[in-house]
């Protein structure tokens, strides 16, 4: 006979058991689940942020699709140009190739740039990536129109380090710390344009590689964007960029950062400076 106090506690103590269970799988395969749901939601956000786009202009380069309005023609055509002198490069040293087009979108203003990619917060970036996504934001509300402006742009343009971005992105399959994709956007902006990201520059000292990978945003962000170059430069220099690629592939494969350090470069991750 089953006595009718005991079933539902015997309930409770089962659906609490099974929640219990499947919080601790959440928590010890965190990064498994995010490559397994990342692409449902990248899809959504990069088809809503097309959307709201879609009246404007698309330049079509070899391997780009760049939007733009009419203002900014000129400068779709000089973007296109850089992304597909640095393009070969840039996928051959990742051993990676998009199998898409790659959507850049050119905006007139900061605020139409952070309203359509969701930024509340902080001043308008001249570059962004957002779930495959590229966004820049147009010279003319960055560059000195009494200055050349080309020049500067090819010099200083944010469209290779958010490619970078794109392809980190892709070849991890969105399973990355912030830290090291800045770190290698940094390094591959320095490799093909010649760009030197320079502020905090001798202020790292006492910043780890944990503080990084703990706390990207809470450290003030030139001093983070230059340790993490510094980072990546010194595992680059240290044990090769097909290292380099090997801890990308293993992140692709579910694992979090700290044990793909462990088994690709053979060191804890606290042992890096």
């Amino acid at each position: 006979m089953i006595n009718k106090g005991e079933f539902p506690l015997k309930k409770v103590l089962f659906y609490t058991s099974v929640f219990l269970i499947f919080m601790f799988l959440v928590f010890i395969c965190n990064s498994y689940f995010k490559i397994w749901f990342y692409p449902l939601t990248k899809m959504a956000i990069s088809e809503k942020i097309l959307r709201r786009t879609e009246e404007y202009n698309v330049l079509y380069t070899k391997n780009f699709n760049i939007k733009f309005k009419e203002s900014d023609s000129e400068w779709a055509k000089t973007t296109g140009e850089i992304l597909e002198e640095n393009y070969n490069y840039i996928c051959k040293q990742f051993e990676y190739y998009p199998q898409e087009r790659v959507t850049v979108i050119i905006y007139e203003d900061g605020k139409t740039l952070m309203d359509i990619i969701g930024l509340n917060k902080g001043q308008p970036p001249v570059g962004a990536y957002t779930c495959g996504i590229i966004s820049i934001l147009s010279p003319r509300a960055w560059i000195d129109e009494r200055e050349n402006m080309e020049d500067i742009y090819r010099e200083n343009t944010p469209a290779v380090h958010e490619f970078v971005h794109f392809i980190i992105d892709g070849k991890t399959k969105g399973n990355y710390p912030e830290w090291l994709t800045e770190g290698i956007a940094l390094y591959m902006e320095k490799a093909t344009i010649g760009f030197s990201w320079e502020m905090g520059k001798g202020q790292t000292k006492g910043i780890t590689l944990e503080d990084l990978n703990k706390n990207f945003e809470g450290i003030d962000q030139k001093i983070a964007y230059r340790k993490s170059y510094e980072v990546l430069k010194d595992i680059i220099d240290n044990y090769g960029f097909d290292k380099l690629n090997a801890l990308l592939d293993d992140l692709s494969q579910g694992h979090n950062i700290n044990s793909s350090v462990n088994t690709v470069l053979k060191v804890n991750i606290k042992d890096i400076e």
